[in-house]
């Protein structure tokens, strides 16, 4: 995922920052190039993808290195796939919900169901008119394209978009 994106920029240089590790910085395109990326990386592996990268992979067959995890964002991933590819890869698919203007703020395993769970410090405010979420150190809340769902205890449903067009 390019840095240039605020998904790659937090997956490849924001949680190497904060958590240590390696990280790949070469350009990978083919599943082959991914399997040869994580191989040339010291354990533990983590994937960090998209669900159009994850179908790819999954329909080669290919195999990869012993993962630890599978991070996804950028679009919702089925939670099917998640299944196939934690069969497959033996690690758990948690994917990332975030907003370019507030960064990641909410993930969830896809295979425990549709409830995201915001991270610490976060608040999500739903209601008829949209979603706004608050996060620590933006002074004003941001408003969401997504239509969001409350399901008490903070946590929320993605129901789909507010308009036909992804920023």
């Amino acid at each position: 995922i390019p840095a240039q994106h605020m998904y790659g920029f937090e997956t490849t240089l924001m949680l190497p920052l904060h958590g240590g590790g390696a990280g790949h910085s070469g350009v990978v395109f083919y599943p082959s190039d991914i399997a040869e990326a994580l191989a040339a990386l010291p354990a533990p592996r983590l994937l960090v993808t998209t669900p159009l990268q994850l179908r790819a992979l999954l329909g080669t067959g290919i195999a990869l290195p012993p993962l630890c995890g599978i991070i996804s964002a950028t679009a919702p991933l089925d939670e099917r796939l998640a299944a196939e590819a934690e069969a497959a890869f033996g690690a758990p698919v948690r994917e990332i919900y975030g907003a370019t203007e507030a960064g990641s703020v909410a993930s969830r395993r896809t295979r425990d169901g549709e409830a995201w769970l915001p991270y610490p410090g976060v608040v999500f405010e739903i209601d008829e008119a949209g979603a706004q979420v608050r996060v620590p150190g933006l002074a004003e809340p941001v408003a969401l394209s997504d239509v969001l769902e409350a399901l008490g205890d903070g946590r929320f449903r993605l129901a789909g978009r507010r308009a036909d067009m992804v920023k």
